[in-house]
């Protein structure tokens, strides 16, 4: 059974001491002296610590949130420049969401000050990939239609979340084989 604890260092001017708080999850609190050989204390410094963000996908929704390390609560983010596809947004609060309408590659500074004033930003790209064809629609063929004959159709390409990411409308002639798999007319778009 695990338990489950934040430690914090609450005092650390005696360079032979350290004086430690642990909160346990119901919010009781610990607090301790321990003796150590040495105390060297590094201010942190604010960074970015989303290393990459995710593809996205056009017509797909997207959600991702940036994260800040070594940040004093609450963070404002913004961009600071560049821009993201279309569809998409990006809150103060680090998240960027959305449904993309525009594939490509942007690259993007993003920027987060934390409630102490600290300051830091970093440049991440984001890729969209274009929409991923799952399927063709077709209106109605109606019977009957020779071989040779021309007749209208409109066939559409499109994705998982039915949105068009093509058309075709125009005259098609349809093809037949002999028995042998001989094509005996092709079909022909107009």
């Amino acid at each position: 059974n695990r338990l489950h604890a934040v430690v914090s260092l609450i005092d650390y001017s005696n360079r032979n001491s350290v004086r430690i708080r642990i909160r346990g999850l119901t919010g009781s609190d610990y607090t301790s002296d321990m003796a150590v050989d040495n105390v060297n204390v590094y201010n942190a410094v604010l960074q970015i610590g989303t290393g990459f963000l995710p593809t996205g996908t056009v017509n797909v929704a997207y959600a991702s949130t940036l994260l800040a390390d070594n940040a004093t609560p609450p963070c404002n983010w913004s961009i600071e420049s560049g821009s993201l596809q279309a569809g998409l947004n990006f809150s103060t609060n680090g998240v960027i969401s959305g449904t993309p309408t525009q594939s490509g590659t942007n690259q993007i500074t993003f920027a987060v000050q934390d409630s102490s004033g600290a300051h830091t930003n970093k440049v991440l790209s984001l890729v969209v990939q274009p929409a991923v064809l799952d399927h063709f629609d077709w209106n109605p063929i109606f019977s009957p239609q020779c071989t040779g004959a021309a007749f209208r159709v409109t066939i559409t390409a499109k994705d998982a979340a039915e949105k068009p990411l093509s058309s075709f409308i125009g005259k098609v002639v349809l093809a037949a084989a002999s028995a042998s798999g001989q094509i005996v007319s092709n079909i022909l778009g107009s």
